[in-house]
């Protein structure tokens, strides 16, 4: 793996960094797969992606990287941000395995999600590593029984995402030309984490109920800030959440729904003249159901 001195690296080093990354994970797979003492290398190359992907540096004496390797430049740039996510990407195809062992699964995120959790702290903007992090929570909680994760994990790892989200819609509404995290990345960032959230609102309405005071306003800001046809899958994703929480039994989402009903339609509004046909039709559709509520 080409990662040790990080300086700046062309596209074509990047390049084979990606495909290195990329089978790398597929050995994990199958040794996690095969299971007995090829998990031993399962849990090191899953271990070895995600601590590049969330501090970026890391050794794996297991599988030959004996050496500390530091992916992270001098001055944090760009490229430091497609690294994190390239690892990030690789560790989360090994969680999305067509019939793959759901055991395995399980085995892989209750050793990475410790991980995960723990490079948490408290920062300003989406620097590199963040980014990587949020995408391995996202590959993680998509690809995984939830019925294996606490419900604290659980909260825990909706936070990460909802703060993350918040952050990112932050950037791109303020129009701030963030060095580190490209439009593209972080638009493919924030469809994973609408479609994470959708998957835990599904399996634990509860496990959201004290973010969507967060999440509601952060998708409302989105719909009314970009009209841009690369937005357009989280832009139906965010209508798809809005519509599905209208539809839930839980005493707390009812409460909030009907307590927000009337910002809800009055942002909505504001989408029924944007370019895309399919964004209008959602609209109406999400309106509606808001406007019933409590009929």
């Amino acid at each position: 793996i080409i990662v040790g001195n990080m300086e700046r690296k062309s596209q074509d080093e990047l390049n084979e960094l990606e495909d290195a990354l990329n089978f790398l994970a597929l050995v994990g797979s199958a040794a996690s797969c095969r299971g007995r003492f090829s998990s031993v290398t399962g849990d090191e190359v899953a271990r070895f992606l995600a601590l590049i992907s969330c501090e970026g540096a890391a050794n794996a004496p297991t599988i030959g990287i004996s050496t500390p390797l530091d992916c992270l430049g001098e001055t944090p740039s760009k490229q430091d941000t497609e690294i994190s996510i390239l690892a990030g990407t690789a560790l989360g195809s090994m969680f999305n395995i067509k019939g793959g062992s759901p055991f395995a699964r399980q085995r892989l995120a209750h050793l990475v999600l410790p991980i995960i959790l723990s490079s948490q702290r408290q920062i300003i903007g989406l620097p590199s590593t963040e980014c990587g992090r949020l995408l391995c929570v996202a590959h993680i909680v998509c690809n995984t029984s939830l019925t294996a994760i606490s419900k604290e994990r659980l909260a825990d790892l909706m936070s990460t995402i909802v703060n993350g989200m918040e952050r990112s819609i932050e950037i791109i509404c303020d129009g701030d030309a963030n060095p580190l995290v490209g439009l593209n990345t972080l638009t493919h960032l924030m469809t994973l984490m609408i479609g994470t959230l959708l998957k835990v609102y599904e399996f634990a309405p509860s496990a959201l109920l004290p973010q969507l005071g967060t999440i509601v306003p952060s998708l409302l800001l989105t719909n009314n800030a970009l009209t841009e046809d690369s937005m357009a899958a989280f832009s139906l994703l965010s209508l798809q959440f809005l519509h599905t929480l209208t539809s839930s039994n839980h005493d707390g989402v009812v409460h909030f729904c009907e307590t927000y009903k009337e910002k809800v339609i009055s942002n909505l509004a504001k989408s029924l003249d944007h370019q895309s046909l399919q964004i209008r039709q959602a609209t109406v559709q999400v309106m509606n159901t808001w406007g019933i509520l409590g009929a």
